[in-house]
């Protein structure tokens, strides 16, 4: 179990430097003989290229003239194949959604990006929270500075001793002041809040921890009410422990994490159960629509300078030849993106997740099959 452990803690430290960027992988190719295949015959062969015995991958992309759903591979270890319709732990896609939660209660006046946490948190917790150079800081930290990671915290989700007890005790409960409590006590701050960049669950746990202050009810009941009911995302849930695991199975070093108590991950940064077809849904809405106003719009959507401009509020942008997309990955294998320019979305899973560049993989490849570009018979 140690040494599995360890190979955890490894995978996760890659998954949050292969976050950053749009992952390119070589795929099975073979050599060409003639034309192309058509396009949904290749798409079939990406997810092929991206299952195996114990894992499995879909795909589903939506634009003007495209339309494809696939599947290959396995929803668990040992069972049935894997659907196009069939939920899936979302990870760190979670992340826009949160940010979308909290837009929409700044609509409302309830809260403000700009409030620093100090406004909506218990003062003891918010003075140990960021303390640099024995010094609390934490009066710098902001909604904003939580969701597009410019507050410096240290990353709880990245520490390997906490990626080994989640895998020793994977029924164990975890609550929201327990993440935090354990990223202040084992790490340091990355930097002073607002003069850096560096990924953390951390803040979004805070940032969920506001949420429900603010609204007085959980954190799954502000995802229903501000988002998911008005948007009809049926198919989308905060997985809840104890309840029926109706998701694919993500493997991580052969060993199946589809009944592993999801509480370590559901308190801001992750948690969310969906599909393909209602994170294109989201995406679509809430880049294109006008379920946010203007203002909030351009707020989700406003990268931060910190990042080198590649990150906004739960949402990554980057260039595909030439278009911007809009994204994000899950450690589970989850991926969602959105470019403007083509109306196009492209969402799915790929549940290996020994192999965090797959997810960004698929994305770019299905990018440049739809858009002509890349002519691989696979």
């Amino acid at each position: 179990m140690a040494g599995r452990a360890a190979r955890v803690g490894a995978v996760v430290a890659v998954a949050a430097l292969v976050v950053t960027a749009v992952a390119v992988v070589v795929w099975r190719v073979r050599e060409a003989t003639g034309p192309p295949p058509p396009a949904d015959q290749r798409y079939a062969c990406l997810l092929e290229s991206a299952s195996g015995d114990d894992h499995g991958a879909l795909l589903r992309l939506e634009g003007p003239g495209i339309a494809y759903t696939g599947a290959a591979g396995v929803f668990a270890p040992g069972g049935r194949a894997l659907r196009p319709g069939d939920p899936f732990r979302t990870a760190s896609v979670t992340k826009a959604f949160t940010a979308v939660a909290a837009l929409r209660l700044a609509e409302r006046g309830v809260l403000g990006l700009d409030d620093p946490i100090g406004t909506h948190l218990d003062a003891d917790l918010v003075a140990r929270v960021a303390v640099w150079d024995g010094t609390s800081v934490a009066e710098r930290i902001t909604l904003r500075r939580l969701l597009d990671h410019t507050a410096g915290l240290y990353d709880y989700a990245t520490d390997e001793e906490w990626l080994a007890r989640v895998q020793d005790e994977p029924q164990r409960t975890w609550t929201a002041r327990e993440l935090v409590d354990w990223a202040v006590e084992r790490g340091q701050p990355y930097f002073p809040p607002g003069e850096g960049f560096h990924y953390s669950d951390t803040g979004y746990v805070l940032v969920g921890m506001v949420i429900e202050r603010v609204t007085g009810g959980s954190l799954a009941d502000a995802y229903r009410t501000l988002v998911t009911e008005p948007l009809d995302l049926t198919a989308t849930r905060l997985e809840r422990p104890g309840a029926e695991r109706v998701h694919a199975h993500a493997v991580i070093g052969g060993a199946d994490t589809g009944d592993w108590n999801p509480t370590f991950d559901t308190h801001g940064g992750g948690g969310l159960v969906s599909t393909a077809e209602d994170l294109a849904a989201f995406l679509r809405a809430v880049i294109t629509g006008d379920f946010l106003t203007e203002a909030s719009r351009a707020a989700f959507l406003t990268t931060t300078p910190e990042s080198d401009d590649s990150y906004a509020l739960g949402l990554r942008r980057t260039d595909l030849d030439g278009d911007d997309a809009w994204y994000h990955t899950g450690f589970f294998g989850a991926f969602a993106g959105y470019v403007p320019s083509r109306d196009l979305t492209i969402t799915g899973t790929a549940t290996n997740a020994d192999d965090q560049d797959t997810p960004a993989a698929l994305m770019e490849t299905a990018y440049r099959i739809a858009t002509g570009s890349d002519d691989n018979p696979c």
